[in-house]
């Protein structure tokens, strides 16, 4: 299988600006997808539906909602809802759909509990592993 070291930026690329903890969830987000990318799937997981908890907006341009279900062990189900008229700092173009995606991966470590530490974990990677 891929394994994959998902980092963050702390600061905008563009600006130079330090980001918050919204942002540096979003750059973890564009790294996962970016790695993830010919192993995610369209759509959100219907785990969304029927888990509670996991559950993080982040900042990639538009609030980006993001779930992440334990399934079991060290697997777990991240989904991911980009907003139509989003912008990001290298573009001006709006997007005019909206994207979902999921993936499953393999961590040693709590994707949900990492993002939610996000700011205890500057210059730390997170393991995944595509499955």
């Amino acid at each position: 299988m891929n394994t994959y070291e998902i980092g963050f930026n702390t600061e905008n690329k563009k600006t130079g600006k330090t980001m918050t903890a919204k942002g540096m969830r979003g750059s973890w987000l564009a790294y996962l997808g970016q790695a993830m990318k010919g192993h995610s799937v369209e759509g959100v997981s219907p785990l969304t539906e029927i888990r509670k908890g996991g559950k993080f907006v982040v900042f990639a341009g538009a609030p980006v909602e993001v779930w992440i279900h334990h399934m079991r062990e060290d697997l777990y189900r991240v989904s991911w809802l980009r907003p139509e008229g989003r912008t990001n700092s290298y573009h001006e173009a709006e997007a005019t759909t909206a994207v979902a995606r999921q993936v499953t991966v393999r961590c040693p470590q709590d994707p949900a509990e990492f993002l939610a530490t996000i700011e205890e974990r500057i210059g730390q990677t997170l393991t995944v592993e595509a499955v």
